[in-house]
């Protein structure tokens, strides 16, 4: 697991969808990093994800994250670069080329795209939605066993799956200092 000290959290689409999938975002929005998102990634929710695109468009109104267009010509030449291949979606991309750019954690669940992003620049920090949820309980913004339910809710009613029974197995992995921290 890579340490986080950038104040600063690209999302890309999978990680996000799992907190809109719970209406979770207001957590997010409790999070001493700010979570950012690609005009690239709302794009993908609005066109994939209808009960999710407004939860997206409320968490955005009230801050719960913010959302950035890549603007820059290294950003927009990595992203080209990215996309051409055809092996990543355009959130994918854009959460990617954002990171990147800006030296900002890469939050991403997708192996394919993570062993990209680590292609392009080995020592970027990626964390994952389990990561996400781990610094919510690190912050207070949620305990272990309401953590345990987003997590059963996640396997039971929408396909995602982690590999572990509980929370507090990856708090005690990490004992009490974290590298997310």
């Amino acid at each position: 697991m890579a340490a986080i000290g950038p104040r600063i959290v690209i999302a890309d689409t999978s990680v996000l969808v799992n907190f809109l999938r719970v209406d979770a975002m207001a957590m997010l929005g409790r999070l001493s990093k700010q979570i950012v998102i690609t005009e690239h990634v709302e794009a993908e929710v609005a066109e994939h994800y209808e009960v999710q695109r407004g939860r997206l468009l409320a968490a955005l109104k009230q801050n719960f994250v913010s959302q950035v267009a890549l603007t820059s010509v290294g950003e927009l030449a990595m992203f080209g670069r990215l996309a051409a291949n055809g092996r990543l979606g355009a959130g994918e991309c854009a959460a990617i080329a954002c990171a990147v750019s800006g030296s900002h954690v890469l939050a991403i669940d997708d192996r394919r795209a993570i062993a990209e992003a680590q292609r392009i620049q080995v020592s970027l920090p990626i964390i994952r939605t389990e990561d996400l949820v781990v610094m919510l309980i690190r912050e207070g913004v949620v305990s272990v066993t309401n953590a345990d339910g987003i997590k059963a809710v996640w396997e039971t009613e929408h396909r995602f799956r982690l590999a572990f029974k509980s929370f507090a197995e990856l708090l005690q992995a990490h004992g009490p200092e974290t590298a997310l921290e």
